[in-house]
């Protein structure tokens, strides 16, 4: 058997805004907007702020009620034109193990929560489009 190659990489600028892989069998570079900006996995069944399980460049998720968050960054983005992915996924009374998420748009008025620099907007709904709180809710943030 052959030993599988070993890559080194390196990080450069202030912040980190390039990864670029020096050996292996093909070079790769990374932008800074390829990297994820910012994450968080919080506990949407909490009080206000949301309990963190964990986040990067999130300072906290305030709890507007039940399937609704704002997330709030850290660090400002370039513009309101980031990308969210989120997933959200167990409810404590077992009614709707997975949940539905949306992003700047309020489950419970309809209307929509526009982006800033520095906060989006997550609804959850259970299957049945009501409202629902989830254990684990989570956020990540892509960009330039």
């Amino acid at each position: 058997s052959s030993a599988e190659p070993v890559i080194a990489s390196t990080l450069t600028g202030s912040p980190a805004l390039a990864v670029t892989n020096t050996t292996g069998v093909l070079p790769v570079g990374v932008t800074g907007q390829h990297l994820c900006k910012a994450w968080v996995n919080f506990n949407g069944q909490t009080a206000n702020p949301a309990t963190m399980f964990d986040s990067l460049n999130v300072t906290s998720v305030t709890n507007h009620g039940t399937g609704r968050f704002t997330v709030n960054l850290t660090v400002t983005q370039p513009s309101i034109n980031y990308t969210v992915v989120v997933t959200a996924g167990f409810d404590a009374g077992g009614v709707s193990p997975v949940g539905i998420v949306g992003i700047h748009g309020d489950c419970s008025t309809g209307n929509e929560v526009a982006p800033t620099t520095t906060a989006f907007f997550i609804s959850t709904t259970q299957h049945a489009g009501t409202a629902k709180d989830f254990k684990y809710v989570s956020a990540m943030v892509f960009g330039d």
